[in-house]
Order: structure tokens, then C-alpha cells, then sequence
């Protein structure tokens, strides 16, 4: 077996601010893992700095460099073939970096296996992913009213703080004829702060919901403010684990939830939150602004698994691609052009 680590910090075409940070481009982790002649590709991208729980790029990168990549070397080793791709979840420590890493690993697993097999990950999840609905991505908080949703996305999540006047760009918002989700990335402290600030537009624009305006653990002020407010709250980083699916639900925090798959461990993972949230009468969608087409494509499959809402599984425009359409499996591989010549690369 051969495990291959490449690190490439991606760039996107218009940076998005959001209340913790310009968001220019996230670190794209390739894991490339090679066994019996086949080849499997798997990838988290992770922000640059950690945020709100969430582990930075380079903690990623050291953890699978450091701790997962030899750990699974010494597991195939051990066993003498390539474990089930749905246990590889289970491997991880609690700390999020692990929970990642883990992830990026797990779809290369489950690449692999579908190649060898001759597979494509739609076939073997039955789902159409022409179904899934998309989300688009702004800022309010460092408006560019330029900018207007594409044709494919049915929702725009719009990036937003307290301090943001949304009655000055309102009638930007109102251009984009669509549902507007407001997140807030846990910026906000105060319910009434909240309540005031989408009142004073409430009747101009058609809403999806409030996301995630308080601390990630915070369920008390989000179930507060869904009793506030007639529309939805959504919870996004608060949003780890089934546990904490079962929890939002019980305390009314929201009444739709973002599921992450790098942020709960992969896809496995993924796809049994949506199913638990599902059972509790949540609504969902499937988050990953940052990920490359190799990543959005998967995460595309679990969405189309499952009856979501607008999803964050669209092609994201960057400066470098960093991703090839290729037959079976995830349905496509890191570029093999700049991008890979000039990626930090670790074998292990």
C-alpha cells in the first residue's frame, strides 16, 4: 500500500467575508491511496486558521501526516488488506483534527473501493445527484452588489454580524429573487439584537432562516430565539454529532440543521445525522463551501440521498482548479497539472 498526503492551499475567485474572517481560500488535503494497482482520492479542505471548533488546515495536514497516515499503514499491515470504508470513521479520536482527518481518509477508502469494483459512488447509493438543489454564497457584512446568485442556485446564504444595517442592502438582496438564509457564524450574543436587526426588513425579502447566531453549544438563545422570530433557526457549527442532533431537537434550538461531513467525520457519518435528523422532523441541507469538486461531488451523493434543502454542493470558482471529471468512483481526482507540481507531498 502506498499513502500519498499533498497539501495545496486553494485560492477563490472573490473572497467572501465572514464575521470571523475574509474567507480567500480554504487548504485542500489530498490523500491518495494506492493498493493493488488501484487508486483511491480523498479530501477535506479546512480554512486557514481555527474557527469556531473547527480545526485549521495545518492542524489537519500534521494529524495525518503525524498519527492517521501511520496508524493506517500499520492497520493494513496488521490485516493484510484495505479495511471497510464505513469503519474508518470509527478509527478517529474526539479531537476534531483527527474526526477530519479521518474523513479525507475515508473517502479515499471508499474511492478505492468503488474502483476496484468497477462502481461510481451514484450507483452504489442509488441517487440521482441531478436532484439536489443548490446553495450560493455572499456577504453582507463586505457587500459586493455586483454580485448576483447563478442560475443553478435555489437559495443564497448571506453572510452576515449585528452590526450589519440590512435595510441598506436590502434592495440588493431583494434582486436576487431567492430564499435568503442569514448566517451569522456565531457572531451574535443578545436574542433581541437579533430579532431587531431582521425585523427591520422582515417584510422586504422571502426567508429561509437565521443561522447559527449564537455559540456553537449555545442551544438556550437559539431556542429563544426560535420562539422570537417566524421564521426558521438554523444550527450549522453546532452540529457535530447525532448526540447533538437529538439535543437540538429537543430543545426546539432550530428547526434545520447544516450537516458537515468533514465536521462529523465523513461521509458514513453524514448520511446517518441526516437520517436521525430526518427521523426527528429536522430539515436539512449538506454544508462545504471550500471543498474541491472532488470532495462537493461526495458530499453531492449524500445530499441526494436524503430529502435536503438547498445544499452547499455547487462548483466554487477558483483561481487554480484542482480537479479532473474521471470515470467511477467519487467521479473525479485532484488535477494533475500546476496545482499537484507545487502541493506539499508526504508518503507514507
Amino acid at each position: 500500500m502506498r499513502l500519498t498526503l499533498w497539501r495545496i492551499r486553494g485560492s477563490l475567485l472573490t473572497s467572501v467575508r465572514a464575521s470571523n474572517q475574509d474567507h480567500r481560500g480554504p487548504q485542500h488535503v489530498f490523500v491518495s491511496l494506492e493498493h493493488d494497482g488501484i487508486v483511491g482520492w480523498g479530501e477535506v479542505s479546512a480554512l486557514p486558521e481555527t474557527i469556531l471548533d473547527d480545526p485549521s488546515g495545518d492542524q489537519v495536514w500534521r494529524e495525518l501526516v503525524d498519527t492517521v497516515g501511520p496508524r493506517f499503514r500499520e492497520l493494513v499491515e496488521r490485516e493484510s488488506s484495505l479495511p471497510e470504508w464505513s469503519r474508518v470513521a470509527r478509527m478517529a479520536a474526539s479531537r476534531a483534527s483527527s474526526i477530519w482527518a479521518f474523513a479525507a481518509l475515508e473517502m479515499a477508502v471508499l474511492d478505492h473501493d468503488l474502483r476496484s469494483r468497477g462502481e461510481d459512488l451514484a450507483t452504489f447509493w442509488e441517487v440521482d445527484v441531478a436532484r439536489v438543489d443548490e446553495m450560493a454564497t455572499t456577504s453582507l457584512i463586505s457587500p459586493d452588489r455586483s454580485w448576483q446568485p447563478p442560475a443553478t442556485a435555489q437559495r443564497v446564504r448571506a453572510k452576515v454580524d449585528p452590526s450589519v444595517d440590512l435595510s441598506a442592502v436590502a434592495e440588493w438582496m431583494a434582486s436576487w429573487r431567492r430564499p435568503v438564509l442569514l448566517d451569522y457564524n456565531a457572531s451574535a450574543i443578545d436574542v433581541t439584537q437579533v430579532v431587531e436587526q431582521w425585523s427591520a426588513v422582515a417584510d422586504r425579502l422571502e426567508w429561509s432562516a437565521l443561522e447559527q447566531p449564537f455559540a456553537p453549544g449555545d442551544l438556550t438563545r437559539h431556542a429563544e430565539l426560535a420562539l422570537a422570530v417566524p421564521i426558521r433557526v438554523s444550527m450549522d457549527e453546532g452540529v457535530r454529532s447525532v448526540l447533538d442532533v437529538r439535543r437540538v431537537a429537543r430543545y426546539g434550538a432550530a428547526s434545520l440543521v447544516c450537516v458537515k461531513p468533514p465536521r462529523v467525520g465523513g461521509l458514513a457519518n453524514a448520511r446517518a445525522l441526516l437520517s436521525e435528523a430526518a427521523s426527528l422532523g429536522l430539515s436539512t441541507y449538506v454544508g462545504g463551501f471550500f471543498e474541491s469538486p472532488l470532495a462537493r461531488h461526495a458530499h453531492r451523493c449524500v445530499a441526494a440521498s436524503f430529502d435536503v434543502e438547498a445544499s452547499d454542493v455547487g462548483l466554487v470558482q477558483y483561481r487554480d482548479a484542482v480537479g479532473a471529471p474521471l470515470e467511477g468512483g467519487l467521479g473525479w481526482i485532484p488535477s494533475s497539472g500546476s496545482a499537484l507540481e507545487y502541493a506539499t507531498r508526504v508518503e507514507i
